[in-house]
């Protein structure tokens, strides 16, 4: 039987240290630690086991300088402790040799937590954070984490040349990598929960060759995974909402294996660079931002691709790169403009399956294409080939515009093509060189086969019509998408055009330079009626502003005012787009450019983004720029016949202009478009439901205040069409609520209510609960907060601050003035006097106002907001504060944010404006608390100017008497059920009248030390004694008093 050893400070006949029960302990011995906090460090060269007497969290081991532990050899085994370590220069835990098992720890280090350089490691359900450095590093050893929480930290876990394996972990909040792998280090890594890391999450490098199967990397400010001259296998992987420009990166000869890999939310979805040729089987892209595949000069095999809904006009899968060479199968894409793009490098498709792409199926440039089982349908241009060597076999193209666009340079075979149903062309030939068709076939199209220019096209056993060359080019005024939106409208009075744009909801300014455009046009028209001269007018508009503003509806009801004052003769508006104006070969943009100008004349040509007429380089390949000119050109020509009205983000508009120094002579003016105010999406919304006789009431009106203010905060807010989206969803919610309560009375199948609203946050992927009130959980949290221990004036003030909440509904539901109230809080009082519990009651309290999403509190430190090099401040605190949304930021010790300029404190100074402007932009999603002593809190305040109106006077917490402390020490005693002997009261009272109370006296803090340390003495007084359940749960004065 092993030795048991104890460690007891302060009681006779037990060790009093850690260090020297290890020296005296026997190989194989167990060290018990009674309760309480160990100041020191040691290093273990013998198997050793050291636990708990009461089990995990009683005990607390730091130490200053150099590593709490070292082990140098033999096998140990430490569990149920918290950890913690100081020194920024030192490993928290250190292991130089031998075996290592760390189970149920907390570990905390300023640098790196657990550091491994040579043995093996165990480290299992354990919590583990470091402030400057990294998680659990293993250099040339080996290890295993298991069950872990790691983070905030540098990297996660970082394996150099070692075998490691990590599974059931969750990294968050790393400053670096999640995991980090390299020099050769290898290990499998399984179940894996990777969140808010800043570099990639999985980083593989240098040789390195793991497998990981299960990970689920989400929320992240950086990539997902980074490979790089290295190896390994990934399975069963998901990557959700990334913000880097690429969430997974491949390159320098990357040969890493991909199987079941889904991403959702990210920008561009995979990166394939430099030489890295990655096998990847089902891989599913939706909804992201960029491309979902992009290859430049590398290669791959890419199977079972699977790709919907990007919001980009790259290709969804790119390929670039004279020494590219891909290899594409059973590839499945949907919800994109451009499906494949292929530029300069080699590519083979097998079972490519494209299906209603905005722009184009499948396009390469100077490229060489094997295609074999390919099937685009209803995507406006097919397969569109230049400079390409192609050899395609078993294809179909159906219901587009044009089937096959085949251009200049292209040789090769196409095999068993059908183009069918398409509306313009089934297949067009220009200028390419010697090109076999064989056993194809073209029927049922506006023009089957075209033949352009000088093509060597060869035709055997063809099926369809075949015309001669120089044959009609695809496109023509009354085919494809360029037909006319609409019928014309009828031209009315100038009262009743000009009452139809008043009658629009908001746009003030917008309406008056309409007005004033028609009242400069009716002066000239009276001028003219006089023999004066007319003068020049500059008809031709500039509408900027995002989208959802109004700017189509404007254009229509201009057109209504100018063909009502007889400047153009038709009311009406032809809409168009780049789609629509700009064509995939040379002659192409320039056709379908006058054909849409021809369709508008006599009224409005409607350019809707113009800006993406203006390409991004110079490259002679994009064709927007000749749509600009033949336009300006047409514009010149018809100048008193037909306006050209121009609509784009604001930005992109000044760009465009610029983008051809005859461009911006051609417009007269430039009326910008605001977005919507709140109470205009009301509005909005409120006409919507009117429209379809629903309701709106007065609380429903004030949740979708809330609800919309949030919701136009968030990217790419679309105004008038996101206020659409939340009737529908609003709408849905009515119907779901009503059909499970069977409601069938008039009220209740027309009248919104506030949860409907609720849900179509949801929905929106806005907060959930905004505008909701719970009024039975504020009355319990008010009741809970009555409850705690003294807090007057805390007390007294939240409950005014809810109060005045209440009452601010209660005017807005009346639609009377609200005034702006602050909820941000200052809490000022020494450590343990219930900040942080009355600020984690305050944002419950808010959420249950309806005023915040959720309420849960993101607690924060000096350490958690500022960095220590230039640029880095901004980003930590932006990302904390990101976390605290919906919710409260509550930053303790927030004086240390402004030290007396000393070192940190340009940092400190960045994080305070960082914040000010945080909390002016999220005003209405974030209630930030700051807590700490009186005297430094003034300082923090008058650290900048903006900073002090930002917050509520000052809340106080006052020390606790001690009646106060007595009462908290007997409710953490019955909460353990434990009792408090009468005689206990009385020696604990008069203990308290002795305790000094300076300034590091922690108060509640200091009871709950008390309670452990008397917990403790009971379980030595109780040690081999007979006990009765009295004695289990009663603390004598001897144990809350040391003799």
């Amino acid at each position: 039987m092993s030795s048991v050893i104890h460690v007891a400070p302060g009681w006779a006949g037990h060790h009093q240290t850690i260090l020297s029960a290890a020296s005296a302990a026997p190989p194989g011995a167990t060290i018990v630690l009674a309760p309480g906090d160990y100041h020191e460090g040691i290093r273990i060269f013998t198997a050793l086991r050291i636990v708990p007497a009461r089990g995990s969290g009683t005990v607390r081991w730091s130490s200053g300088q150099g590593p709490v532990l070292q082990v140098s050899g033999g096998t140990v085994a430490v569990s149920g402790l918290q950890l913690t370590v100081t020194d920024r220069n030192s490993g928290g835990i250190m292991v130089e040799g031998g075996d290592l098992t760390l189970e149920d720890c907390e570990v905390q280090a300023a640098g790196t937590a657990v550091y491994v350089s040579a043995g093996r490691v165990t480290v299992r359900r354990c919590g583990i954070r470091s402030s400057e450095a990294n998680g659990v590093q293993v250099v040339d050893a080996a290890g295993l984490v298991d069950q872990c929480v790691i983070g905030p930290v540098g990297s996660g876990v970082v394996a150099d040349g070692s075998a490691v394996d990590v599974t059931g972990c969750t990294v968050r909040d790393s400053r670096g990598n999640g995991l980090y792998w390299r020099n050769g280090a290898t290990g499998t890594c399984s179940d894996l929960d990777v969140t808010g890391s800043r570099l990639p999450a999985i980083a593989v490098e240098s040789g390195a060759r793991p497998t990981i199967r299960r990970a689920r990397l989400h929320d992240l400010p950086g990539q997902a995974i980074m490979v790089s001259a290295a190896a390994g296998v990934f399975e069963d992987c998901s990557v959700e909402r990334s913000a880097s420009d690429t969430a997974i990166h491949l390159r320098e000869r990357a040969t890493s294996h991909f199987d079941d890999l889904r991403l959702t939310g990210v920008a561009t979805g995979i990166s394939v660079l430099s030489g890295a040729a990655p096998t990847m089987r089902r891989v599913t892209v939706t909804g992201g931002t960029g491309q979902a595949l992009a290859v430049a000069d590398a290669g791959g095999v890419y199977s079972h691709l699977t790709v919907t809904d990007l919001r980009t006009s790259l290709p969804a899968v790119g390929v670039g790169g004279s020494a590219s060479e891909v290899r594409l199968e059973a590839v499945r894409i949907s919800g994109v403009r451009t499906a494949v793009g292929v530029q300069d490098g080699a590519v083979t498709v097998h079972d490519l399956t494209v299906e209603g792409a905005a722009d184009i199926g499948l396009v390469t440039i100077g490229a060489r294409l094997t295609g074999t089982d390919l099937r685009i349908s209803g995507t406006p241009l097919g397969l569109v080939a230049e400079q390409t060597r192609l050899s395609v076999s078993g294809a179909v193209v159906t219901g587009g515009k044009s089937g096959l666009v085949v251009g200049e340079g292209c040789t090769g075979d196409l095999i068993r093509v059908a183009s069918t149903g398409h509306r313009a062309t089934g297949m067009f030939f220009t200028d390419c060189g010697a090109l076999a068709v064989t056993e194809c076939t073209a029927t049922g199209n506006g023009d089957d086969v075209v033949l352009s220019g000088t093509p060597r096209v060869t035709f055997t056993g063809h099926t369809g019509p075949l015309p001669e060359p120089d044959g009609p080019e695809p496109g023509g005024p009354d085919s494809g998408p360029g037909r006319p939106s609409a019928p014309d409208q009828p031209v009315t009075s100038l009262d009743v055009a000009l009452a139809e744009l008043d009658a629009m909801i908001g746009l003030g300014h917008v309406k008056t330079e309409i007005r004033r455009l028609a009242d400069l046009i009716e002066h000239q028209r009276r001028r003219e009626a006089q023999g004066l001269p007319r003068g020049v007018t500059h008809r031709h508009l500039i509408f900027a502003g995002p989208p959802g503003t109004g700017k189509t509806e404007v254009a229509r009801r201009y057109a209504a005012i100018a063909s009502a004052l007889g400047v153009i003769r038709r009311n009406h508006v032809e809409e168009v787009d780049r789609s629509t104006l700009v064509g995939s070969v040379i002659g192409e943009t320039e056709k379908l450019s006058r054909a849409a100008f021809q369709r508008a004349r006599g009224g409005v040509l409607f350019i809707d983004e113009a800006y993406a007429l203006a390409a991004d380089d110079s490259s002679s390949r994009d064709f927007g720029r000749h749509a600009v000119e033949t336009i300006m050109k047409l514009m010149e020509d018809h100048r008193d016949d037909t306006v050209v009205i121009a609509a784009g983000y604001p930005n992109e508009m000044r760009k465009l202009m610029d983008s051809n120094p005859g461009l911006r002579s051609r417009f007269g003016a430039t009326i910008d478009f605001p977005n919507y105010t709140p109470a205009e999406l009301v509005a909005i919304v409120t006409k919507f439901a009117a429209d379809e006789e629903y309701t709106v009431p007065a609380d429903t009106a004030v949740a979708l205040t809330t609800a919309l203010s949030q919701l136009a905060r968030t990217p790419g807010f679309a105004n008038a069409r996101a206020a659409r989206q939340v009737f529908h969803d609003m709408r849905q919610s009515l119907a779901d609520r009503t059909i499970k309560e069977d409601a069938r009375d008039r009220e209740s199948l027309t009248a919104l209510r506030p949860e409907d609203v609720a849900a179509a946050g949801r929905a929106a992927g806005i907060a959930v609960g905004v505008g909701v009130v719970d009024q039975e959980e504020v009355s319990r949290l008010l009741a809970e907060l009555d409850a705690l221990v003294g807090l007057a004036e805390a007390k007294q003030e939240v409950a005014t601050l809810v109060a005045q909440v209440e009452l601010a509904q209660h005017r807005a539901a009346h639609g009377m003035a609200v005034q702006p109230l602050s909820r941000h809080l200052i809490f000022t009082g020494p450590p343990g006097t219930g900040k942080t519990s009355v600020a984690r009651l305050y944002g419950r309290l808010l959420a249950a106002l309806g005023v915040l999403a959720n309420g849960a509190i993101v607690e924060v430190g000096q350490a958690d907001l500022v960095a220590g090099f230039v640029g880095q401040t901004a980003l930590k605190t932006r990302a904390r504060f990101s976390e605290a949304r919906g919710g409260v930021l509550f930053i303790d010790e927030a004086y240390s944010l402004t030290p007396h300029d000393g070192p940190g404190s340009d940092f400190g100074r960045e994080a305070i404006e960082t914040l000010i402007k945080l909390m002016e932009d999220h005003r209405d999603e974030v209630v930030v608390v700051a807590a700490g002593y009186p005297d430094e809190m003034s300082r923090f305040l008058a650290a900048n100017t903006g900073l002090a109106s930002r917050f509520r006077p000052p809340i106080t917490f006052a020390p606790h008497t001690d009646d106060d402390l007595l009462e908290i020490f007997t409710r953490m005693a019955e909460e353990q059920d434990y009792t408090i002997a009468p005689e206990t009261r009385t020696a604990l009272r008069d203990h308290l009248a002795g305790l000094p109370r300076d300034r590091g006296f922690g108060n509640a803090r200091a009871m709950r030390q008390i309670l452990e340390l008397a917990t403790g003495r009971q379980a030595l007084r109780l040690r081999g004694a007979t006990v009765t359940r009295e004695a289990l749960t009663t603390l004598l004065p001897e144990d809350v008093v040391a003799p």
